[in-house]
């Protein structure tokens, strides 16, 4: 948008947009996917999904995991970490915390939903394909709307971003987007590590000699988040 053709009602919406969701990142990751003239038929649809699934899609115990994990991830969010290694490290204390062993695969969406307190996991129609996912915080609980027609792999990743992103920033409300902000690398990245984590990943490779597509299958995440494990930490980790 550009000040000569701001009207007064797209000047409501914006208002409407920053009184619903004060967190600037979010606020501006949710806007570069969402356009002025959607917004209200998103919010629309995202309200009526958070009513329509407050309690098959909250995440109940994720506040608990929070808490428990206080003293790992309560300074992550303002830390001079680069984004991915915020991410990195919240998903290995969560595994950690949770005692999953580096070949330990979390599942399917419906099974890292129920790991989380939901009951019932639906995947729903967000108005924007490029807006992937949605979470508010509902009676305490945040409730994740992840976007519909996606692979189950695509599905439990973007969730995964989700359960990243609140652990990381804990934020009433927060979005997960088709975009490439240091918010959206954090949440990718803890997906990346949580479902997948890098040492598992080579492990299975270089000793078990198992091809990537089979360690994709067994992590049940997409081919290129495995590639990606394997590539970016490999060096990293034959250092250390």
């Amino acid at each position: 948008m550009t000040p000569y053709n701001l009207t007064d009602g797209k000047a409501q919406q914006v208002r409407g947009l920053i009184k619903s969701m004060p967190d600037e990142d979010t606020r501006l990751d949710f806007a570069s996917v969402v356009l002025i003239d959607e917004i209200d038929a998103a919010s629309a649809r995202i309200s009526e999904g958070i009513a329509r699934s407050k309690d098959s899609n909250a995440l109940s115990t994720l506040p608990h995991f929070a808490s428990d994990l206080q003293a790992q991830i309560s300074t992550l969010a303002s830390s001079g970490v680069r984004p991915w290694q915020k991410g990195t490290s919240a998903a290995k204390a969560l595994r950690s915390h949770l005692g999953l062993a580096l070949d330990a695969s979390v599942g399917d969406a419906a099974k890292l939903a129920r790991l989380c307190g939901a009951k019932d996991f639906v995947t729903h129609h967000l108005e924007s394909k490029a807006l992937r996912a949605f979470q508010e915080r509902v009676s305490g609980s945040p409730t994740v709307l992840v976007q519909e027609g996606s692979t189950p792999q695509s599905t439990a990743f973007v969730l995964a971003r989700a359960i990243g992103d609140y652990l990381v920033f804990q934020s009433d409300k927060s979005c997960v987007a088709k975009t490439y902000t240091d918010r959206q690398a954090v949440g990718r990245a803890f997906a990346a590590e949580f479902m997948a984590p890098a040492e598992g990943v080579i492990a299975m490779i270089d000793e078990d000699e198992q091809s990537t597509t089979q360690v994709a299958e067994h992590y049940q995440v997409p081919f290129d988040v495995v590639m990606h494990q394997y590539g970016n930490n490999y060096a990293r980790l034959q250092d250390a």
